[in-house]
């Protein structure tokens, strides 16, 4: 196997161009959002697993259980399956990079099924509203990706080659909604007399607040 940390051993090449502010960046945008170097297959790697890993453990930990699949009977095996898929995706990685980035796109399609199922249900305005921001800022992560995929002579024409970059923190900041969102509705489903809460720190109006689950009626837990 190559040695994976070796210099310009990644085999993608995204839209921005490589070395163009530093010597020793190979995409320079593409790595201060994320700290490494990204010439390396290692670094690389490590730029897609850390939302992989994220999102398996949202959902091995608070997917609402009435949307396991059939073949599961509790959150246990549940939990084992998703273990499983994430182990064999990472190993894939070593394999064929590309295939996370898909990966990790399609797993945007599941969540956003969810999210038009249970708006069907929900009269709460804040979950609502979390799920609608959520839903936001992961399409806007995927046409970001999309772009930078498929059109990057235009982008390379207009002189903005970035977007990749931006893929990665628009994904960042779907993750902060995407992981309330979920525990709203384990809890939800789970023991509903726990009353959970959409709330913000350190402010709902601050446009950079993260969402996070309060429990107005935990007194069970003490």
């Amino acid at each position: 196997m190559r040695n994976i940390f070796a210099y310009q051993s990644a085999e993608i090449d995204w839209c921005e161009g490589n070395f163009e502010h530093s010597k020793y960046i190979a995409e320079f945008y593409n790595t201060v959002k994320f700290p490494g170097r990204h010439s390396s297959y290692a670094g690389q790697l490590l730029d897609e697993l850390s939302i992989l890993w994220t999102l398996s453990l949202c959902y091995a930990f608070w997917f609402p259980e009435h949307y396991f699949p059939p073949f599961t009977k509790n959150r246990k095996q549940f939990i084992w399956m998703v273990l499983f898929v994430s182990i064999c995706s990472t190993l894939m990685s070593f394999v064929k990079p590309a295939l996370n980035a898909y990966a990790l796109n399609s797993v945007a399609l599941h969540f956003f099924y969810i999210v038009i199922k249970e708006f069907r249900k929900l009269k709460n305005t804040r979950v609502l509203r979390l799920g609608g921001v959520m839903t936001m800022w992961w399409a806007l992560a995927i046409s970001c990706w999309l772009v930078d995929k498929f059109f990057c002579s235009f982008c390379q024409r207009v002189n903005f080659c970035y977007l990749h970059s931006l893929w990665h923190c628009f994904m960042a900041i779907a993750l902060m909604h995407c992981t309330p969102f979920v525990i709203y509705f384990d809890v939800y489903f789970t023991d509903p007399s726990m009353d959970p809460y959409v709330a913000y720190w350190p402010s709902e109006k601050s446009p950079l607040s993260l969402p996070y689950i309060k429990l107005q009626n935990a007194q069970k837990w003490h």
